[in-house]
Parts: C-alpha cells; sequence; structure tokens
C-alpha cells in the first residue's frame, strides 16, 4: 500500500508536491487506517487548472516508466514540452510503499539532456542499490557501469537473480496501481469488463443494482460485434416491461464511468493494491460519489487503497467520509504550485475546521479557492 508520493519537476511543479497516507496518530478515528497506520483513501481539492491532474499524470508517467524498465525517448520529449518553469530541466521520483509487510522507498531522477540521473532503492531502511554510488555486491556494481551509459535503462530492472525477493514485491506494488484518469473511453470500460470473472460479474451486477441507476444489470456477450463497444449490454425494467440496449447508447456518462469504478475495485479486492482516480464525481451524484469511497474506508477493507481528486464540495463536510489528513489542496498561482493537507490547519484557526469544512473552504481559511470575474468582464463596456 502507498505511503508516500513525491512528485517535483513535472509540468506546472517546480517545487516539491508530495502527499501522504500515513495516518495522524492523534486522530481518534481509527476505521479509516489500516492496522499499519496508513490511511486507506485521500482526496485532492483545489481550482481548475492548478495541480490535480497534472499529479495525477505524474504518476501515470512513474509507472509506465517502471513496468517499460527504461525512459522513454518520447515520453521525455512530451513531458519537457510541458515543463512550465524551463530553468528546472529534471522530474524527481520519491515513492514509499508498503508490499509484503516491507517498506520499499524509491527515488529516481532523469532529465531529457542527461537521462536518469538518480535511481536508488532501501528495503526496510537498507540500502540496496545507489545509481551514484559503489555498492556491496561486485557483480551489481557492473551491472550498474553497464548500463549508467546507456542513461535510459532502469537498475530495478535488471538487478541479478539473488534480488529477486525485491524485485518481484517491487513490480507487483505498481502492477496493482489502477488508474482512472480523464482520457478513458467506453472502448476501455468494455475491455475491463470482459476480463471479469462470472463470480466478479455476479458482485458487479449487485453493485450495479444496490447503486439505484435504473439498471436491472449489465451483460457482457463475448464475439456478439466486432465493435465491441456494442458487446455491452444494459438491461432495463420500466412499467412491468423489460428491454435491453447498448449500454453505449442508453446510459450516461455518469453510468460509465460508475461501471469501471466498481469493476477496477473488484478486481483490486482480490489482489490488494491502489486505484487511482482524476475526478471521482465526474458526473456522478455526491451520494454515489460517497458511496464509493465508503467502500474503501470500511471496517472490512483490508488491503486496497483510494486516491483521488474532486471538486464536490458536499463531500468535504460528510464528517463520517474523511479525517482531515484526508484531505488534502493544492494552489497555483505566479511562483509555483502548493500542495497541502487540512491536516496542517490547526482548530484555532477557524472553529469550523473540521465541523463545517465546506463553509470554511469557501471562506478562504484554507486558501485553494478561484475568484473568477467573469460576469463583470463579460458586461464591460
Amino acid at each position: 500500500m502507498l505511503i508516500s508520493f513525491m512528485v517535483n519537476g513535472y509540468k506546472a511543479f517546480n517545487n516539491a508536491a508530495k502527499i501522504s497516507f500515513k495516518g495522524n496518530k492523534h486522530i481518534s478515528n481509527k476505521d479509516y487506517v489500516f492496522d499499519n497506520g496508513i490511511l486507506k483513501s485521500a482526496i485532492i481539492y483545489g481550482p481548475n487548472n492548478t495541480g490535480k491532474s497534472s499529479f495525477i499524470d505524474s504518476i501515470t508517467v512513474l509507472k509506465r516508466t517502471i513496468l517499460d524498465g527504461n525512459l522513454s525517448l518520447d515520453l521525455t520529449k512530451i513531458d519537457f514540452d510541458y515543463n512550465f518553469f524551463k530553468e528546472k530541466k529534471e522530474i524527481s521520483y520519491e515513492i514509499k510503499f508498503e508490499e509484503n509487510k516491507k517498506v520499499y522507498h524509491y527515488f529516481l531522477s532523469f532529465s531529457y539532456d542527461e537521462g536518469i540521473t538518480e535511481e536508488k532503492l532501501l528495503v526496510d531502511n537498507i540500502e540496496i542499490f545507489d545509481l551514484n554510488k559503489k555498492n556491496n555486491n561486485s557483480a551489481l556494481n557492473s551491472i550498474i557501469d553497464t548500463f549508467k551509459l546507456y542513461k535510459n535503462k532502469l537498475i530495478i530492472s535488471v538487478l541479478p537473480s539473488n534480488y529477486k525477493m525485491y524485485t518481484d514485491a517491487f513490480f507487483s506494488f505498481f502492477n496493482k496501481m489502477e488508474i482512472i484518469d480523464k482520457n478513458v473511453n467506453f472502448s476501455d470500460i468494455v475491455e475491463l469488463i470482459s476480463t471479469l470473472s462470472k463470480k466478479e460479474m455476479k458482485l458487479f451486477n449487485e453493485l450495479i443494482l444496490a447503486a439505484d441507476i435504473s439498471i436491472e444489470k449489465v451483460e457482457y456477450i463475448e464475439d456478439f460485434s466486432k465493435n465491441k463497444v456494442f458487446n455491452l449490454l444494459s438491461h432495463y425494467k420500466m412499467n412491468n416491461n423489460h428491454s435491453v440496449m447498448f449500454s453505449s447508447i442508453s446510459d450516461s456518462s455518469g453510468t460509465q464511468i460508475f461501471m469501471a469504478y466498481i469493476a477496477k475495485i473488484i478486481k483490486l479486492k482480490k489482489t490488494g493494491g491502489i486505484l487511482i482516480i482524476d475526478e471521482i464525481d465526474r458526473s456522478l451524484h455526491t451520494l454515489l460519489s460517497k458511496s464509493l469511497i465508503t467502500l474503501f474506508n470500511a471496517t472490512e477493507n483490508k488491503n486496497i487503497q483510494l486516491l483521488t481528486t474532486s471538486h464536490d464540495l458536499e463531500l468535504l463536510d460528510c464528517l463520517n467520509l474523511f479525517r482531515k489528513d484526508q484531505i488534502w489542496f493544492t494552489y497555483k498561482d505566479n511562483k509555483q504550485v502548493y500542495f497541502y493537507s487540512l491536516n496542517d490547519f490547526k482548530p484555532a484557526l477557524d472553529k469550523q475546521v473540521r465541523n463545517k469544512t465546506m463553509i470554511s473552504y469557501l471562506k478562504g481559511t484554507f486558501g485553494a479557492l478561484p475568484h473568477p470575474n467573469i460576469e463583470e468582464v463579460f458586461y464591460e463596456d
């Protein structure tokens, strides 16, 4: 499970943006924390265009780089074109997670000009390797010296076989990291649902029915059409009449994205892992978003996490939905992006820091607010 993640130098992040899932021990509600003190979920708020999606994108880049085992030249070209602060031409990552009861701490930095400039792994605070210094293992030193010449190959992907106990767990964590960004389309959703087993599909339909979105069940028919979009059917029952329609045509965008969410959650229930969503409230009713989040914060949840962004302020005032250390904010001015937690604010600053969080947020207590003035400009002579 994820303990912390930091990125620096990616797009508008000219300073480190870091999120931590380490729970505040002084908060009484322990249900939303795993036995090891790690939070089950976290949510990020902030105005449009202040880095929420970029933060999610940066995690996607790290995951893709690690699973590919190398730094793609195309990747660096794309990302450095969008590095808004040109004086900083290096992207740095630091991620800490627990897998198989061991804590992994991984560092990676790279630039378009120099390739990989830093890579280091610690497991339970013991250094496994460091790209920039000699290690105790001569075979490992030989591998590092060889691949440093290429500048784009990750050492973690070419470690000798005696490091397998570390690499298996390392890559397992990233393989169990599921990301739903704004680029997901209906074809992706259908493909995902097609991988569900009969037992998983049964649970999927039970959740569809429990969501109260007017669908009796969803059915995937293999090889029904060359265009797999039409392999997914939604069953409706109205006025005692039963009808079946293509999900791609009959179901709203909110219903379709909800299907993606629950399919991913069902997959993670078996393996454990983290689901990362850019805007969980996308086209969803507040109560449905809340219901999804409660799946993660539930006492019964022992192995899945949620990291999401949102614009739904109603979720802030659901006292039984988040602890204050689960709520994060992002804000950008003409100097930098700021990334901080509600846990940083003490009740003495405002009596409503937690009792009426949405009101406090809209009052500007926590910052991270837009200040639109479009009406005045539009009607200005």
